[in-house]
This record gives structure tokens, sequence and C-alpha cells, in this order.
């Protein structure tokens, strides 16, 4: 018999003026109520509950929409709500096709997007997943076999809105595989460009001197291991270097498209993708870092790391 989550009150208490689910309790009665066989179930039933609440206390043009995969809540017309949700299907469809059997099997529970048309709307929505102690882990815990939602800022049109939800979805179905930062976020841009086209990886003299006066020999080992992606001083420069090497690979090295995946399918946090490359592209990444940084030593060293720990 199919299962039918209470709709509590108590459950999404408001803080300031959006609902805040508290993830403990809900967790609590998940555990308490719900065997495995109905857990996605009873999940969808909970954030469509949330999301309901969210949009009452959104106002406005806000509205909760829905396709196979996907839940939305949006501003704005119902033919933009539609044009989004369609655009969300076709692109997972293209990036699980793109990854092929290393993609897994995903499971049943919707990704949730959310199109806010204000800054601090998107920055009180966050408080529900960032604040400290239980209540994110619990959070986390919630969304541990799907993603935590996507809020994005109403965009000035939909070419600029597909390249903020292209990202972010290739960036979600390559969360459960044990990707290094670099990787993690390289491969979501290369996915990004192939739907909606643009460039990766771009360089001018100005950036060139950036990274070369930033990245040294001890430097670089926190980009391997993941820590400057998590250090707000140093990811705007992470995120660039890892778009770079991307573009040195396939410009460079060029891997026809079963190679690239082979190598992205055996790339692990461990040794940030040494040893992967090495087999799959026939090259260490020390020499590809070489191409844009010159000589030095480059390569990655697990060893010197203060901790090994998959990405978050």
């Amino acid at each position: 018999m199919p299962i039918e989550v209470p709709n509590r009150d108590e459950w999404f208490p408001k803080r300031a003026t959006l609902p805040c689910p508290d993830w403990p309790a809900i967790n609590a009665w998940m555990r308490e109520n719900v065997t495995p066989q109905y857990e996605d179930e009873a999940a969808g039933q909970i954030t469509r509950h949330w999301l309901n609440r969210l949009v009452a206390a959104l106002g406005g043009t806000h509205a909760l929409v829905a396709s196979q995969h996907f839940l939305l809540v949006a501003v704005g017309d119902a033919k933009r709500r539609s044009q989004t949700l369609d655009f969300l299907e076709k692109s997972r469809a293209f990036v699980l096709e793109g990854l092929g059997d290393i993609a897994g099997k995903y499971n049943a529970r919707p990704q949730v997007f959310l199109r806010l048309e204000s800054v601090d709307s998107s920055d009180e929505f966050l408080v529900s997943f960032d604040s400290d102690g239980t209540h994110a882990e619990a959070a986390a815990a919630f969304f541990s076999h799907g993603s935590i939602p996507v809020p994005y800022l109403e965009q000035s049109s939909f070419s600029a809105e597909s390249g903020v939800l292209a990202e972010n979805l290739a960036g979600h179905l390559l969360r459960r595989l044990p990707l290094p930062a670099w990787l993690h976020h390289g491969a979501a841009v290369v996915f990004k460009v192939s739907l909606v086209g643009g460039h990766f990886g771009i360089l001018n003299e100005e950036l060139i001197r950036e990274h070369e006066r930033c990245w040294n020999v001890d430097s670089i080992q926190d980009f391997w291991s993941g820590k400057a992606f998590a250090d707000e001083a140093w990811q705007w420069l992470s995120d660039s270097l890892a778009e770079i090497l991307i573009d040195v690979i396939q410009r460079e090295v060029r891997p026809d498209p079963d190679t690239f995946r082979a190598f992205v399918a055996a790339a692990t946090f461990k040794d940030g993708g040494e040893s992967a490359a090495q087999e799959h592209l026939g090259v260490g990444l020390g020499e590809i870092t070489s191409v844009i940084l010159g000589d030095g030593d480059w390569t990655p060293q697990p060893a010197r790391w203060d901790k090994c720990k998959e990405p978050a």
C-alpha cells in the first residue's frame, strides 16, 4: 500500500519570511515510519509539502511545477517554466548519455531547482542548508540520495538561464562519482559548453600572470586535494585552472570520447586523478599543468595533503 506522509506545519517553521524545514524531526519520522522501498516516495511528498509552503511565502508569480525528474519553483510565466523543465529533462538525458555506464543508476527522487527573483530570498533559502551543526547535517542526510536543491536568480534571458542550469545539473549528476574537485568542476563545464555553447579555459595575459603568481609547489597541492576550492579567496582561481587544464587535455592530449570517459571513471579524489591520467591519458597531471605554469613540480602528492577525504 503506498505511503501517505502527513503534512505537518511543525515540520516547516518560518525563519524570517520563508519556511525552514526541521530536518532532524523529518528524518526521525522517516526512520520510524518509512521502509526502504517507500523512502523515495515519502521524501518526494515531504519535498512537495515544503515547496508548496515556499511558493506561498514567496508570493508574486512564483509557482511549483514538475516533470518526470525535476521539481521547479520559479518566478515568471507558465511558458518560461515549461521551457525550463523541458531544457532540464533534455540536458539530463544528454549528460547521462555522455557518461555512459559510469553514471550508474540514479534514484527516483526528483532534483529541485528554484528560480528566485531576489538576492534576499536566495540568501534566506540557503540558510535552510548552510546552518551550523545538526541542522545542516540533517539536511544533507535527507538529500543524500539526490542533491541539495539549487537556487538561482532570475536571469535576463533564457539563454543566460540555460548556462546556469546546465552547469549545476551536470555537477549534480557527476556528484556521485568520487572525482577530485578540479575534475568535477571541469567536467561539469565541458557538459555546459556542449549543451549551450560558449568557451572554457579562456586565458589572457593578465590571467596567466595571476596563475603564475599564485600557484607554486605548495599551493598546487591544495588545488589537487580540493582544499583550494573550499577557500573563498582561492575558489575562482581554482575554477579557472580546472577549466584551463580540461582545455589543455582536449587540445594537447586529444583523447577520444571513450578514452576521456574512462579517465573520468577511474579518477579519484584520493590522488587528484593522477593514476587515472597516467593510465588513460598517457601523461601525468604535472606535465599537463606545466603547459600553463611552466617548469616545476606540479604533480599531485597526496602524502603532503593535510587530509584526504571525499569532496562534499
